[in-house]
């Protein structure tokens, strides 16, 4: 008999396989490797090419900012043909010294890192056209340009890797830049329109106001100088509202007067109405505007018989004529661009301070006495001087002057009084040094859009235009704001007396990178 058999043992589960399975993951490890090598050193190759993209841009950003400085530069003591700003205090510009030539900032230290060119236009180039010839060194590119076109092309530190930006920046400001706005017949939805193609003699006419997006044909800015001007005609003269001064002529387009205005294109915006508009008369006073009727299509002319002129509201951004010139002493607040600090109802007794269109006169030196508000040094007694600068000017009375002979106010000099807490109305009293609520600190141009041109209380609160929609008033006049004081929070009710680009960061315009 045969003795059992045992069972074969299993191999053992040693390392058989084992070499296959390692030369494979091998194989795999490297192939990452060099994937991933690959990876590493593309995005090295990428994120040294985006350092000299962000290098080509800083150089083509420098070469704006130095260019915007040579314009800004561009200026003379003495008095120029055309100035490049109407502001009060600023320098006068001299067109001769506006640049021509490309600009670098090559130097002996080292090749150029920006080059900038200088393309001058006589309307937006934003808006199409060709640029005006080539100027000459010396010589500037002539009163017709309004705008410049700067191109700078920025290289990183190896001068291999190049970066465009263009942008637009306007020679003319103060009045020139004035946004505009419609001039809109009270109770309807018509507009002053100008008409698609505008030219001088052509009659302007009302349309239907814009929906939405106004059209340039109905907008119109309201300068300095008491004329209504098409704001999207050609500067520095352009085209104004016109008209003969006998009753039933016509508004028309003319070429506005530069040196002197004639009487056909000064305008008085005043007599305020309960829609918040008011009524257009002529510099004399003697015409007024009327609407030939409420259809589109129909014109607008002037009528001897003002008491049944027509009222018309501007909307704020079309200016506030006269009110803006330094030496007139009256508020202008930035978000109602047409209305003025006021005592309300000429009536200091009336207890409140209101925004109310503001007041105009032909010899552009003078408004209501409700109006001036002169601000005196506290302590000297002699007038304000207001600076640009973070602190501003501290320690300043806000007075004005009741000379008018009536019964209703004792005349004499009153001040601008805070009672110190947020939300209650300001009110003209009389003046105090020692008294708190009597103080206040004027900023003017701080270098950030949010703390400029403020007035403060010695509570830190801010003069406040604030409507009634916000907070009524019962008893004050319809559609006027109450100055208030509020905490201060940079809005456009809360700035007295800025310019029509305040809040512009940058003067450039249409900043595009290619």
């Amino acid at each position: 008999m045969s003795a059992p058999r045992h069972p074969r043992p299993l191999p053992a589960a040693g390392d058989r396989g084992s070499m296959p399975i390692a030369l494979l993951v091998t194989m795999v490890a490297t192939s990452l490797s060099v994937v991933l090598s690959s990876l590493v050193i593309a995005q090295i190759g990428t994120t040294r090419f985006d350092q000299r993209r962000v290098s080509g841009l800083q150089s083509a950003r420098a070469g704006l900012q130095a260019a915007v400085a040579t314009i800004q530069a561009s200026t003379s003591g003495g008095v120029s043909t055309v100035t490049l700003s109407t502001a009060a205090g600023n320098p006068q510009g001299d067109r001769t010294k506006l640049p021509c030539a490309p600009m670098t900032d090559a130097s002996s230290a080292g090749p150029a890192t920006y080059a900038v060119s200088f393309d001058y236009y006589t309307t937006d180039p934003q808006y199409g056209g060709s640029p005006l010839a080539p100027c000459q060194t010396g010589q500037g590119p002539g009163n017709q340009a309004a705008y410049v076109r700067l191109t700078s092309t920025g290289l990183d530190l190896a001068g291999k890797v190049s970066v465009t930006l263009t942008a637009t920046y306007p020679l003319l400001s103060g009045d020139q830049n004035l946004a505009g706005d419609t001039v809109r017949l009270a109770g309807t939805n018509l507009c002053l329109d100008a008409g698609d193609t505008p030219v001088a003699g052509g009659q302007l006419a009302l349309r239907t106001c814009a929906a939405s997006t106004r059209p340039k044909s109905q907008l119109f800015a309201y300068g300095s100088n008491l004329q209504v001007r098409l704001v999207s005609s050609s500067p520095p003269d352009g085209l104004c509202v016109d008209a003969q001064q006998t009753s039933g002529s016509s508004l028309a387009l003319a070429a506005c007067g530069t040196t002197t205005v004639p009487a056909t294109q000064q305008w008085i915006s005043a007599s305020p109405g309960p829609s918040g508009g008011g009524t257009w008369a002529s510099s004399a006073r003697t015409l007024c505007w009327r609407a030939a009727g409420p259809v589109a299509g129909l014109s607008v002319n002037l009528d001897a018989d003002c008491s049944t002129a027509s009222t018309f509201v501007s909307r704020g951004s079309a200016g506030a004529g006269a009110a803006v010139l330094a030496d007139r002493n009256q508020w202008v607040d930035y978000a109602e661009f047409s209305r003025c600090m006021d005592v309300g109802g000429q009536k200091v007794a009336d207890a409140r301070l209101i925004t109310y269109p503001c007041g105009q006169s032909p010899s552009l030196t003078s408004a209501d006495w409700s109006q001036q508000w002169v601000p005196v040094d506290a302590t000297s007694g002699q007038a304000a001087v207001l600076a640009n600068g973070v602190a501003g000017v501290a320690d300043v009375l806000f007075t004005v002057t009741d000379n008018d002979a009536s019964p209703t106010n004792p005349d004499g000099r009153y001040c601008l009084w805070s009672p110190g807490t947020a939300g209650q109305k300001v009110q003209a009293k009389a003046c105090s040094t020692t008294t708190a609520g009597y103080r206040w600190t004027i900023t003017r141009n701080t270098g950030l859009p949010t703390t400029s041109y403020r007035v403060q209380d010695d509570h830190a609160l801010c003069l406040t235009a604030v409507g009634q929609d916000v907070l009524v008033d019962p008893g004050a006049p319809a559609n006027t704001s109450i100055l208030r004081t509020m905490p201060c929070d940079g809005s456009d009710q809360q700035k007295w007396n800025a310019p029509s680009t305040a809040q512009n960061a940058s003067p450039l315009l249409n900043v595009t990178q290619r």
